[in-house]
Protein backbone atom coordinates (compact mmCIF):
# COMPACT_ATOMS: atom_id res chain seq x y z
CA UNK A 1 0.00 0.00 0.00
CA UNK A 2 1.41 3.37 -0.96
CA UNK A 3 1.63 6.37 1.31
CA UNK A 4 -0.32 9.56 0.83
CA UNK A 5 1.66 12.48 -0.62
CA UNK A 6 1.45 14.20 2.78
CA UNK A 7 2.90 11.16 4.56
CA UNK A 8 5.67 10.85 1.99
CA UNK A 9 6.63 14.52 2.41
CA UNK A 10 6.57 14.13 6.20
CA UNK A 11 8.89 11.12 5.88
CA UNK A 12 11.28 13.08 3.64
CA UNK A 13 11.36 15.92 6.18
CA UNK A 14 12.06 13.56 9.08
CA UNK A 15 14.72 11.63 7.20
CA UNK A 16 16.44 14.76 5.88
CA UNK A 17 16.45 16.29 9.36
CA UNK A 18 18.01 13.07 10.69
CA UNK A 19 20.74 13.39 8.06
CA UNK A 20 21.20 17.06 8.89
CA UNK A 21 21.99 16.08 12.48
CA UNK A 22 24.62 13.59 11.30
CA UNK A 23 27.27 14.47 13.89
CA UNK A 24 25.36 12.70 16.64
CA UNK A 25 24.02 9.73 14.65
CA UNK A 26 25.82 6.43 14.02
CA UNK A 27 26.90 5.96 10.41
CA UNK A 28 24.54 2.99 9.95
CA UNK A 29 21.56 5.23 10.78
CA UNK A 30 22.79 7.88 8.35
CA UNK A 31 23.18 5.33 5.59
CA UNK A 32 19.71 3.96 6.32
CA UNK A 33 18.16 7.44 6.13
CA UNK A 34 19.99 8.15 2.87
CA UNK A 35 18.78 4.86 1.38
CA UNK A 36 15.20 5.59 2.42
CA UNK A 37 15.29 9.08 0.85
CA UNK A 38 16.77 7.61 -2.32
CA UNK A 39 14.05 4.97 -2.37
CA UNK A 40 11.33 7.61 -2.19
CA UNK A 41 12.90 9.89 -4.80
CA UNK A 42 13.44 6.97 -7.19
CA UNK A 43 9.80 5.91 -7.17
CA UNK A 44 8.37 6.64 -10.59
CA UNK A 45 5.06 7.81 -9.17
CA UNK A 46 6.65 10.19 -6.64
CA UNK A 47 6.48 13.90 -7.30
CA UNK A 48 6.00 17.03 -5.25
CA UNK A 49 2.31 17.18 -6.12
CA UNK A 50 1.54 20.08 -3.77
CA UNK A 51 3.88 22.38 -5.68
CA UNK A 52 2.41 21.64 -9.11
CA UNK A 53 0.23 24.71 -9.32
CA UNK A 54 0.57 28.46 -9.54
CA UNK A 55 -0.57 29.78 -6.17
CA UNK A 56 -1.53 33.15 -7.63
CA UNK A 57 -4.39 31.61 -9.60
CA UNK A 58 -5.89 29.80 -6.61
CA UNK A 59 -9.04 31.00 -4.86
CA UNK A 60 -8.56 33.96 -2.53
CA UNK A 61 -9.40 31.79 0.49
CA UNK A 62 -5.81 30.51 0.35
CA UNK A 63 -4.40 33.96 1.11
CA UNK A 64 -4.97 33.26 4.81
CA UNK A 65 -2.01 30.84 4.46
CA UNK A 66 -3.69 28.24 6.69
CA UNK A 67 -5.46 26.04 4.13
CA UNK A 68 -4.28 22.47 3.57
CA UNK A 69 -3.22 23.40 0.03
CA UNK A 70 -0.84 26.09 1.28
CA UNK A 71 0.39 24.13 4.29
CA UNK A 72 1.16 21.11 2.10
CA UNK A 73 3.04 23.30 -0.38
CA UNK A 74 5.10 24.78 2.48
CA UNK A 75 5.92 21.28 3.75
CA UNK A 76 6.93 20.23 0.22
CA UNK A 77 9.24 23.25 -0.07
CA UNK A 78 10.71 22.34 3.32
CA UNK A 79 11.38 18.74 2.26
CA UNK A 80 12.93 19.82 -1.03
CA UNK A 81 15.05 22.48 0.66
CA UNK A 82 16.26 20.07 3.33
CA UNK A 83 17.36 17.54 0.75
CA UNK A 84 19.10 20.19 -1.35
CA UNK A 85 21.06 21.36 1.71
CA UNK A 86 22.34 17.90 2.59
CA UNK A 87 25.86 17.03 1.65
CA UNK A 88 24.87 13.71 0.07
CA UNK A 89 26.11 13.48 -3.55
CA UNK A 90 24.03 10.34 -4.12
CA UNK A 91 20.82 12.35 -3.59
CA UNK A 92 21.65 15.28 -5.88
CA UNK A 93 20.85 13.54 -9.19
CA UNK A 94 17.56 12.34 -7.73
CA UNK A 95 16.28 15.70 -6.43
CA UNK A 96 17.53 17.89 -9.29
CA UNK A 97 14.94 16.68 -11.86
CA UNK A 98 12.15 17.61 -9.45
CA UNK A 99 13.63 21.08 -8.93
CA UNK A 100 14.10 21.63 -12.65
CA UNK A 101 10.57 20.48 -13.50
CA UNK A 102 8.96 22.56 -10.76
CA UNK A 103 11.21 25.62 -10.90
CA UNK A 104 8.54 28.07 -12.19
CA UNK A 105 6.13 26.85 -9.50
CA UNK A 106 8.80 26.98 -6.79
CA UNK A 107 9.51 30.61 -7.65
CA UNK A 108 5.78 31.39 -7.63
CA UNK A 109 5.28 29.71 -4.25
CA UNK A 110 8.22 31.59 -2.72
CA UNK A 111 6.81 34.85 -4.06
CA UNK A 112 3.31 33.97 -2.81
CA UNK A 113 4.64 33.21 0.67
CA UNK A 114 6.97 36.22 0.79
CA UNK A 115 6.23 38.59 3.68
CA UNK A 116 5.88 41.58 1.33
CA UNK A 117 2.40 40.35 0.41
CA UNK A 118 1.30 39.99 4.02
CA UNK A 119 2.78 42.93 5.94
CA UNK A 120 0.20 44.83 7.99
CA UNK A 121 -2.40 42.08 7.56
CA UNK A 122 -3.81 39.49 9.90
CA UNK A 123 -1.95 36.91 7.78
CA UNK A 124 1.53 38.05 8.81
CA UNK A 125 1.85 35.66 11.80
CA UNK A 126 1.26 32.74 9.41
CA UNK A 127 3.98 33.66 6.91
CA UNK A 128 6.47 30.77 6.85
CA UNK A 129 9.26 32.78 5.23
CA UNK A 130 11.08 35.38 7.29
Amino acid sequence: MSRSPEDTIAALITLSEDLGDDESSPSAELESATIRIRSILQQRQFHFVHLECDPFIMDSVHWNLRTPVVLNAVRSLEAMGNILCLQRPQLTPLIEPHVRKLWPFIVSWIDYLHPQHHVSTERMPHVPIS
